[in-house]
């Protein structure tokens, strides 16, 4: 089960380039079993000392990096090639094909076969050069919200999706979010009471290729508010300015299945819903 996230905190550059090596290890073999005992040995730590170490770089424990990074490959695997979900669920270490599917819904927000149909069905169904005009700013949403700007000193970034997560992952569809066609300000809401992290993840842009933005991987500029979002009653409103950054290996991979919730905050222009695999989400990146 994945945990909830303590935001990473300055870590010595001998702990980062620790960790980036256990973490090429996880990558070179996802299906490996990866014990905590043997990535700490690895590493030339105790057990408890490297956990430490790595959920201090990360954010997040080994075993719940572990498990985004065979998700990740999961993803690659259904996109790329014409394995089986059964060969597929096999190869990134799990013997529960009920178990796999299940989570992998959980954390991309979409099941493997959604995932595998999603490019073709975005090539057919979206009008793309209508997609981003319709997007706005959200305005003034009732009850809590969170307003922002998100900073792009390099003026890299493109299509950009904020949103508030209970942990370090960005997984599944976030609590409530918003989708900006460039960096910029924004805001979120209404957000429901409870404790969150903002995460962004910005594309090469312009990238209107919404299929291309299913493995974001190459190019792709993250931000994490180090600092909780705490929502106690419908009237707090918070602000925070991020700054984007290209994503690093220490950093967890991004699960969601971003146009998935492009297109939940214009469902209007799917040319034929009923065809699309998966229904809006009532609590969609745009807040509805």
């Amino acid at each position: 089960m994945l945990q909830i996230a303590e935001p990473p905190v300055a870590a010595p550059s001998v702990h980062q380039g620790t960790i980036t090596g256990v973490i090429e290890v996880m990558r070179a073999d996802v299906s490996a079993p990866h014990t905590l005992d043997s990535l700490a040995e690895r590493a030339c730590l105790s057990p408890f000392h490297f956990a430490r170490v790595f959920r201090m770089v990360t954010g997040v424990p080994p075993n719940t990096f572990l498990t985004a990074l065979r998700y990740e490959r999961a993803k690659e695997l259904l996109l790329d090639t014409d394995q089986s979900v059964t060969d597929i669920c096999f190869e990134v270490g799990y013997e529960s094909l009920g178990t796999f599917t299940t989570r992998f819904k959980q954390l991309v927000g979409l099941s493997p076969l959604e995932l595998r149909q999603l490019p073709a069905l975005l090539d057919e169904v979206v009008d793309l050069r209508a997609l981003d005009e319709a997007v706005g700013p959200v305005g003034n949403p009732r009850g809590a919200r969170v307003d922002g700007v998100i900073d792009d000193p390099d003026r890299q970034g493109g299509p950009t999706y904020i949103g508030l997560f209970p942990g370090g992952l960005a997984v599944s569809r976030p609590v409530a979010g918003t989708y900006l066609p460039q960096p910029g300000a924004f805001t979120i809401g209404p957000v429901p009471p409870g404790t969150y992290r903002l995460l962004v993840a910005s594309l090469p842009g312009p990238m209107i290729d919404l299929a291309a933005q299913l493995q974001p991987t190459t190019g792709l500029l993250v931000a994490a508010d180090t600092d909780p979002i705490r929502i106690d009653v419908p009237g707090d409103n918070l602000f925070r300015r991020l700054t984007l950054r290209p994503i690093e290996a220490t950093d967890p991979p991004v699960l969601t299945a971003l146009p998935a919730l492009r297109l939940d905050a214009c469902p209007h222009l799917l040319r034929r819903p009923e065809r699309f695999v998966s229904a809006p989400s009532r609590h969609a990146i745009a807040g509805h």
